[in-house]
């Protein structure tokens, strides 16, 4: 009978291969590549959230009043009689300013309408072109239509 032979300790054993050299700067690289990342995905998100409340905030003028009392009620502790008058006042207040604005837009508009036509005159038909897309999307961003 045939019995395994069990290898002695003077017989040549297969060596393992050296470990795998650790290639910390590497791990560091891709850490670093990773949160640079995360830091542009933020940064472009949260401008996104603040674009999003100024279009708000300029084609709904009607709710500041609201939210501005809210902010301040949590910021300051309002009682809800406090919150009930500045809510009033930003109100009122506010229909003062859409007063003031119904006089001086005409005169801005008028400015703006100046400054487009102005700018395309000493432009080429291709940048012309492109200037007055790029006034129009300005104006209807960021100037709102008049409040009634």
């Amino acid at each position: 009978m045939n019995q395994p032979t069990i290898p002695s300790s003077t017989a040549a054993t297969p060596s393992l291969p050296p470990p795998p050299r650790r290639r910390r700067w590497l791990t560091a690289l891709v850490m670093l590549v990773t949160f640079v990342c995360g830091g542009i995905v933020g940064a472009g998100a949260m401008l996104k959230f603040i674009e999003n409340r100024v279009q708000t905030a300029i084609r709904n003028p009607e709710v500041m009043p609201g939210r501005i009392a809210s902010r301040l009620q949590g910021r300051l502790d309002l009682s809800e009689k406090q919150h009930a008058e500045v809510l009033e006042i930003l109100t009122r207040r506010q229909q003062e300013l859409i007063v003031i604005r119904r006089k001086v837009q005409p005169e801005v508009e008028t400015v703006l309408d100046s400054i487009e036509t102005d700018v395309a005159a000493v432009l080429d038909p291709p940048q012309k072109e492109k200037w007055l897309s790029d006034v129009k999307r300005f104006r209807e961003r960021f100037t709102p239509p008049l409040p009634k």
